[in-house]
């Protein structure tokens, strides 16, 4: 196209000086506009348009503004302007368009970058967008302190996609609202660096933030009021899940309003790290109905964690604090109702300082250590089952609370964790001996409540339970018998010393009462799986047993806190005739060794036999069991759900459209439901799971650690900031979650694991049996 410019310009000249002044002006026209459709043809819905045919030159120097503008103009409703690789100048302001795609090569390959602005200055703008999607892209400013470039301003967008974005060096990262009300968004893995403000968020609904790891920078004096994150106006029925927000000149978490009100968010699975800025969270009033569950704050030594200048109904549910000196401040004693802090650590000394806000803040299951306090405050104890951390974006009902008459501790007396004994009808409930315990004692009508000044044991609580009959599966011996209350955990089937074959269904009874968080499984002392969801259980296949061999099933339960509550085991015997073999050809090393049989030396035996008795995997048609096959995306949502315990129902509810006819096993459509539910896994669209598309090792292991994450944040090792894995900081995706991986123990009897391991390899069911059956070891 290039050689023939030269010559339509040579012959529009000629033509030019043989004609009048405006017969010249006309052909001029007519020649401009056909070298314009020759330059720039014409493009159909669903094609793809390369900013580079539209002369960007992704060089960093050249300003690329105009070619950008000109592809996006020329991109009909449901095509896509890719950026390949490079980086793109632009000098003023890009205008987006609704029912398109503008994908990068992955944000740290194709960068946006924007010399320093006299005013304020977007890099993309978009009014009134519809189903527009960005991704894959990063946007540079030219610093954060003395620049005022924004990488996104968008209002009123409906139906909006922001993937796989990093932010870095700007005023604003995101600026979503403070204009028309938009609803809709999808905002998923971005990452913000060294900006000033990384989310700025109004007037919005509807709306959910996935996997945001947000930080801003720390004050200097020309950003005493900037945030990380900011929450304005007019937000509603919003979900946050998986986000870390840190640093902050004035908060990393910032609820504040001049008008308007903000309610119905919900966050799980938050991080909130003031260490490296300010204030952790702050509250402004017109905030109301607000859930956090799951939630991890660091303050500054001698900080508050959370300040209330107003707001109503927020609850902290499953929260651990450190660093802060106070749990909760309500500033200049200003109006608050509702507060709720539930089954939480706190490593300060005030759980409510200067006593503001008594009444109307409530603490209920809050461990903390033993500390003076020299500030009265009022502390509020009730009985009540703890409730276990939600683990989707929808809120759980409150749980039925029976409160006791509030204790006041005078100035004079020691503060200790508040702890709550549950009392079940009928049922006489003993204080545990502990150390230095001090009781309140109340009407006879009213639960004592001990205030004490160490943690509860492991195996604190002491109380019986009525008996629970489960019925086996099909496939099972013989029913169970019914056991006795004898604990707060009990082996409802199979019954101790029963016989058993086929497909065993393994269940625990726990007393309604205890606070259980998971449920651990063993078959011989080797872990098989684990259970997140009452009724706590998972299914044991005998065909990898021998017949008339002896077993023993044992079931463990844990805390919030990570801590043993109860045990239950039960000695079972496979009946005569049972296959005894794993019906799979098992790959193996020796050339010697019958290779119809599982082999011990075979590689990743141990694990991928305890997950074959689990009924996580499954053979080939063929035969084979495909230990060394890639394991692709819906193999993985099948194995991850069963091991893990997620709730696996009937229901296919997700919004891709590839997935296929499920089978009678309604497979894969319930696995990926399940882990869709907890954002542990995403479609590589907003639309498409590519269910059948092989994943690399890297991928595997974000997943897991995302899944676990979500359904188990405390049993991770935490990862520091500049803690890495043996393989560096290799992606912007995929790094943290490698180390954390690494740190854990989750890739410990990997082969060849080590700086030559390559991340983006294809992963094996074989690899994946081992790290989760090393999951499971936690």
């Amino acid at each position: 196209m290039t050689q023939n410019v030269p010559l339509i310009q040579s012959t529009t000249t000629r033509i030019r000086r043989s004609l009048s002044t405006p017969a010249r002006a006309s052909v001029t026209f007519i020649l401009s506009a056909v070298l314009l459709i020759l330059a720039f043809p014409a493009v159909a819905a669903g094609q793809t348009l390369d900013v580079t045919a539209y002369g960007a030159k992704a060089d960093g120097v050249t300003d690329d503004r105009a070619a950008i503008q000109r592809a996006i103009d020329a991109c009909p409703a449901g095509g896509t302007v890719t950026l390949p690789a490079g980086t793109y100048r632009v000098g003023s302001t890009v205008n987006l368009k609704s029912g398109i795609t503008i994908q990068g090569a992955g944000p740290e390959q194709s960068i946006l970058v924007m010399p320093r602005q006299a005013s304020a200055t977007q890099m993309f703008y978009g009014g009134r967008l519809t189903g527009t999607t960005i991704s894959q892209l990063g946007f540079r400013g030219s610093g954060a302190f003395t620049g005022n470039e924004y990488g996104l301003l968008v209002n009123g967008a409906t139906g909006c996609t922001l993937e796989n974005l990093r932010f870095s060096d700007l005023r604003f990262g995101m600026k979503l609202g403070a204009g028309e009300m938009s609803s809709g968004w999808m905002v998923r893995d971005i990452v913000a660096r060294s900006c000033r403000i990384a989310l700025f968020l109004a007037s919005c609904k509807d709306s959910s933030f996935v996997n945001l790891n947000l930080h801003g920078e720390p004050e200097q004096p020309s950003n005493v009021h900037d945030h990380t994150v900011y929450i304005n106006e007019d937000v509603t029925n919003c979900v946050f899940n998986g986000c870390s927000f840190s640093g902050g000149a004035g908060w990393a978490l910032q609820f504040w309003a001049d008008r308007g009100g903000t309610r119905n968010l919900t966050f799980t699975n938050t991080v909130i790290d003031a260490r490296n800025g300010n204030h952790p969270i702050v509250v402004g009033p017109s905030f109301s109905d607000i859930t956090f569950t799951n939630t991890t704050i660091y303050a500054k030594t001698g900080d508050s964690a959370v300040w209330f200048y107003g707001g109503s109904n927020f609850t902290f549910d499953g929260f651990a604090v450190t660093g802060a000196k106070n749990l909760v401040i309500v500033d200049d004693n200003l109006p608050v109702s509702g507060i709720q802090f539930k089954n939480g650590t706190f490593t300060g000394t005030t759980l409510l300082y200067n006593n503001w806000g008594a009444g109307n803040v409530l603490f209920q299951n809050v461990t903390a250590p033993q500390a003076p306090t020299t500030t009265t405050q009022e502390v509020i104890t009730t009985t009540t089952t703890a409730p276990r951390p939600t683990t989707t974006t929808t809120t759980e009902a409150p749980p039925t609370t029976t409160t006791a008459p509030a204790v006041k501790i005078a100035p004079t007396t020691t503060i200790a964790p508040v702890t709550t004994t549950t009392r079940a009808p009928a049922t006489t409930v003993a204080a545990e001996p502990r150390p230095t315990t001090t009781t309140t004692t109340v009407p006879p009508t009213t639960t004592t409540t001990a205030v004490t000044a160490a943690p509860p044991t492991a195996n604190a609580p002491t109380t019986t339970t009525s008996a629970i009959t489960v019925t086996l599966e099909p496939g099972d011996a013989t029913p169970p018998q019914t056991q006795a209350p004898s604990s707060v955990l009990t082996m409802a089937s199979p019954a101790d010393g029963e016989t058993v074959g086929g497909r065993v269904s393994v269940r625990l009874t726990v007393a309604s009462e205890t606070p259980v968080a998971k449920a651990h499984f063993q078959v011989d002392g080797r872990p098989t799986s684990l259970d997140y969801r009452a009724p706590y259980g998972f299914t044991w296949n005998t065909a990898w047993t021998a017949p008339g061999s002896a077993h023993t099933i044992t079931g463990v339960a844990y805390d919030k806190q990570g801590r043993e509550i109860g045990r239950a085991s039960s000695r079972v015997t496979v009946a005569a005739g049972e296959q005894s073999r794993l019906p799979f050809v098992f790959p193996v090393r020796a050339a010697t060794t019958d290779s119809t049989d599982p082999a011990p030396d075979a590689p990743y035996y141990e694990a991928v036999s305890a997950l074959v008795e689990s009924g996580a995997i499954s053979g080939f048609a063929d035969g084979q069991i495909g230990a060394e096959r890639p394991i692709n995306r819906a193999q993985f949502a099948k194995v991850a759900s069963i091991v893990l315990g997620i709730d696996v129902e009937e229901t296919t509810a997700t919004p891709f459209r590839d997935l296929d006819d499920p089978d009678k096993d309604l497979y894969p459509h319930k696995y990926v439901a399940a882990l869709y539910g907890i954002s542990a896994i995403f479609g590589t669209t907003p639309t498409e799971f590519s269910p059948w598309n092989p994943l690399t090792r890297a991928q595997l292991v974000s997943m897991l650690v995302r899944a676990i994450e979500t359904l188990d944040p405390g049993v991770l090792a935490v990862r520091s900031s500049s803690s890495l894995s043996v393989h560096g900081d290799f992606s912007e995706d995929h790094a943290r979650a490698m180390a954390i991986a690494e740190a854990s123990g989750l890739l410990a009897g990997i082969e060849g694991y080590g700086e030559d391991w390559d991340p983006w390899a294809l992963a094996t069911r074989g690899e994946t049996a081992q790290i989760v059956q090393n999951l499971i070891g936690l």
